[in-house]
C-alpha cells in the first residue's frame, strides 16, 4: 500500500456525496431542527426516505419515541442553516429562534416542516434500523411541499459545494447480448440530444466490416434498447456492435467469441 492509497481507517464517506436533509421533531412543545448529512430516497412506491442519525445526537433519544418527522432536502442557499443546526445541539440551544430557518405548518402530520429547500417532505416513521453506533429511520412521505423548477440542491462532499454545470456526454455507451436468433442492443447517449436523432447501430464481423446496419429512433427516456436479428449468411460472425449518433462519438461492444 502506497501513501495514496485509501484504508478503511479514512473517512470514506467524505468521499462520497449526499444532500443534507434539515430533520425537524417535535414532542407537541419543543420543535427542533437537525441537520442530517446521510438523507436518502430508499424506495419510491410508495415513496420512503431515511435519515442516518448518530446515537449522540439529541435527536436519535427524541425520535424513539415519536411516531413522525419532516425533513427538507437542502437547496445550496441553505448552507448557513446547515451548518448551523449541524454544529450545535437542540439540548443546549433553541434553533428555531435562527430568523433564518422558515418554518411552515403541516398539512398530514403535526410536525412543522422548514422552508426553502429543494422540497420538504411530511414523513410517518416505518421503521428502525439498528446500525453500529448509528440509527437509520426510514420514513414514508405522506405529503411534499415544493415545486418542480426548484433551487439547486446542497451537496455535501467534505465541504458543502453547489451544482456545477450539467455533464455534457459527447459519446454513446452500448452494451449488446447474444441471444437464441439475434442480438439485444442497449445504448445511452447524452440526454440532452434530439429525440428525433436516430441511433445508427451496425453490426462489424471479423475484420470490421459491416454485417447488418439499422437505424432506430430512441425510445422514450432518449436510450436505446432493440432487437436485431443476425443475417442468416454473410462473411462471418458478428463481432463487435457499433452505435452512433449524428454529433456524438460512436460506442462498441465486443461480443463474446465461440
Amino acid at each position: 500500500m502506497t501513501m495514496a492509497d485509501l484504508s478503511l481507517a479514512d473517512p470514506l464517506w467524505k468521499k462520497s456525496t449526499s444532500t443534507v436533509g434539515l430533520v425537524v421533531t417535535t414532542d407537541g412543545s419543543l420543535v427542533n431542527v437537525m441537520a442530517a448529512e446521510w438523507t436518502y430516497f430508499v424506495a419510491k412506491d410508495p415513496i420512503m426516505v431515511a435519515v442516518v442519525l448518530h446515537e449522540s445526537n439529541w435527536t436519535t433519544a427524541r425520535i424513539a419515541g415519536l411516531s413522525e418527522f419532516s425533513v427538507t432536502l437542502c437547496s445550496e442557499a441553505q448552507a448557513g442553516v446547515a451548518d448551523f443546526c449541524g454544529s450545535f445541539s437542540g439540548a443546549d440551544v433553541r434553533k428555531t429562534s435562527s430568523e433564518d430557518l422558515s418554518l411552515r405548518d403541516p398539512v398530514v402530520i403535526s410536525t412543522p416542516w422548514v422552508a426553502d429547500g429543494v422540497m420538504a417532505l411530511e414523513c410517518t416513521i416505518e421503521r428502525r434500523v439498528g446500525l453500529p453506533h448509528y440509527t437509520m429511520v426510514i420514513g414514508r412521505a405522506e405529503h411534499v411541499h415544493g415545486v418542480r423548477e426548484s433551487a439547486p440542491p446542497l451537496v455535501k462532499h467534505d465541504a458543502m459545494y453547489s451544482l456545477g454545470d450539467a455533464i455534457s456526454r459527447r459519446q454513446v455507451t452500448v452494451g449488446a447480448a447474444q441471444l437464441d436468433h439475434g442480438l439485444r442492443v442497449c445504448a445511452v447517449c447524452d440526454p440532452h440530444a434530439s429525440r428525433e436523432a436516430p441511433y445508427e447501430v451496425a453490426l462489424l464481423g471479423d475484420r470490421g466490416e459491416v454485417v447488418a446496419k439499422q437505424s432506430i429512433l430512441p425510445d422514450e427516456y432518449g436510450d436505446l434498447d432493440c432487437f436485431l436479428p443476425v443475417p442468416p449468411v454473410g462473411p462471418g460472425p458478428v463481432r463487435r456492435v457499433a452505435v452512433s449518433r449524428a454529433g456524438y462519438d460512436t460506442g462498441f461492444a465486443t461480443l463474446p467469441s465461440g
